[in-house]
């Protein structure tokens, strides 16, 4: 994990591409918070579960996040190994991954540091 966070907050915002989302309906809106829902929800429900960060259920997941996250990110490896660092060290990422699961962030940032080997 990258230890400067503000280099890891620069690379992600850098990241972020105009798909027209502001333009985008209510609906549409909903439809891409509801993806990621379930994502988070699917991880945590796997963590509560005692899956490991490696396991096969939670790298499809995580791989699926990666798709979801590429929507609005111009995402790669180092992209992603920066969200990977935000969701510990950012508290507005953090609360945001937290409000599915307290140990969702660092299970999420094992996770994601294991799929991107």
């Amino acid at each position: 994990i990258q230890t400067d966070a503000s280099a890891s907050e620069k690379l992600y915002l850098e990241s972020a591409k105009d798909v027209g989302q502001a333009s985008w309906s209510k609906e549409k809106w909903e439809e891409f918070g509801a993806e990621g829902d379930r994502i988070f929800s699917s991880l945590a429900n796997l963590e509560n579960e005692g899956a490991s960060p490696e396991s096969k259920e939670v790298r499809k997941l995580i791989s699926e996040h990666y798709q979801h996250s590429g929507i609005l990110h111009s995402i790669d490896k180092n992209v992603y190994r920066a969200f990977a660092d935000l969701i510990l060290t950012k508290a507005s990422f953090r609360k945001q991954i937290e409000a599915y699961g307290k140990d969702l962030p660092e299970f999420m940032s094992e996770a994601i540091l294991s799929w991107l080997k």
